[in-house]
């Protein structure tokens, strides 16, 4: 099979099949495609992937919605695409742990290479499904790498993509001057029930923040997943919110976040936005989200810096006093938001991996298996 392979390499240009997994990792797998073309302009790509991934280049083959098809046809469309295209190599991006089974199902039928591009902390005690899965692991955190190479995987650090798509955002060093009038973000789960109880709190919080800092703005960034009829009911708000290319910018203006703690706040730390995390999430709303795999697997800063660099409000302490109490002193000069920064400039700074950017590093190595 390898040399039928390769002889079909040498009469076509290579092409990469590239699969995110998680609906979040489209633009990192767009990032990825672009460098590739950029240093083998010839090169093709199939697999699966989002508006960004199909702007960047990517060929849709058979159906791939896994919500109509289920698991199991899910996978074998994505292997019969892989065979009708010919891929030469498999790039799988997300957290999901079907990332695993789509792995090992199209390189046991085709025999290419499989890399793994993203941070896989579901995969990490699953050392034997791993290594049979994927040839190389494309780290996009530096504790990873560490952790990796403990377990005999091979694996590389190529510095986050969350980078490159933040740099005209980012600060070059922990200096943020603070706005008249305050900035404050607040960000929200993407769950209707969760949104609904969060907006009410938010409702008090802030008219008494606004005792303590007076004219203070906020600001309620939106994603994809957000409905506008979620916050319908809740007009009379004075917020500003935000969505699609002006997210990134509108964080970036803001002195201070108020953000859920199930979301990721790696998005903050490079925008060097001072963070309070609070959870609403009673223990009966984890035990049911783990039982029907909904957990959101976002980014930590605490979790990557392996300290508490941003505090938290647990279930049972979190209430209106303790929210303002929490997030007043980001919103002014004080010696705890001139720490966070510094901390956040550092664990910015850990997740470039050297000149070159996430992307073009990523696609060094996927080159280097078909070259």
């Amino acid at each position: 099979m390898q040399q039928r392979m390769r002889a079909q390499f040498e009469k076509r240009p290579p092409k990469v099949m590239v699969v995110a997994c998680d609906y979040g990792d489209d633009w990192a797998g767009a990032g990825l495609m672009m460098a590739l073309s950029k240093a083998r302009p010839d090169i093709t790509f199939c697999g699966l992937g989002g508006y960004a991934m199909e702007k960047a280049g990517l060929r849709k083959g058979v159906s791939t919605r896994i919500s109509s098809l289920g698991k199991r046809n899910f996978i074998q469309n994505l292997k019969t695409q892989a065979q009708v295209e010919k891929a030469d190599v498999l790039v799988t991006l997300g957290t999901s742990p079907l990332v695993l089974d789509v792995a090992y199902g199209i390189k046991k039928q085709l025999g290419i290479p499989s890399i793994y591009y993203g941070v896989g902390d579901n995969f990490i005690d699953n050392v034997k499904p791993t290594k049979r899965c994927f040839e190389h692991i494309m780290a996009v955190l530096p504790s990873e790498q560490k952790r990796y190479q403990k377990l005999d995987l091979k694996c590389s650090f190529v510095g986050h993509p969350l980078a490159e798509e933040l740099t005209e955002y980012m600060l070059a060093d922990n200096i943020k001057p603070l706005h008249e009038p305050r900035r404050l973000a607040i960000l929200l789960d993407d769950k209707p029930a969760l949104i609904k109880r969060q907006m009410m709190m938010m409702e008090y919080f802030i008219a008494e923040l606004r005792y303590r800092v007076p004219n203070v703005e906020v600001v309620i960034p939106l994603t994809a997943k957000h409905k506008t009829r979620y916050f319908e009911p809740y007009t009379s708000l004075d917020a500003k919110y935000v969505r699609g290319s002006d997210r990134h910018m509108a964080l970036s203006k803001c002195d201070a976040a108020l953000s859920s703690a199930s979301l990721s706040n790696l998005e903050l730390a490079m925008l060097s936005v001072p963070t309070v995390l609070f959870n609403i999430k009673s223990p009966l709303d984890n035990t049911i989200e783990k039982i029907f795999g909904r957990r959101n697997k976002g980014f930590s800063i605490n979790k990557i810096a392996e300290q508490d660099i941003i505090p938290e409000l647990e279930y049972g302490s979190v209430s209106i006093d303790s929210l303002v109490e929490a997030v007043c002193p980001l919103l002014n000069d004080t010696l705890q938001r001139r720490n966070q920064l510094s901390a956040l400039h550092e664990i910015r700074s850990s997740l470039i991996s050297g000149k070159k950017m996430a992307s073009a590093s990523a696609a060094d190595i996927v080159l280097s298996y078909i070259s």
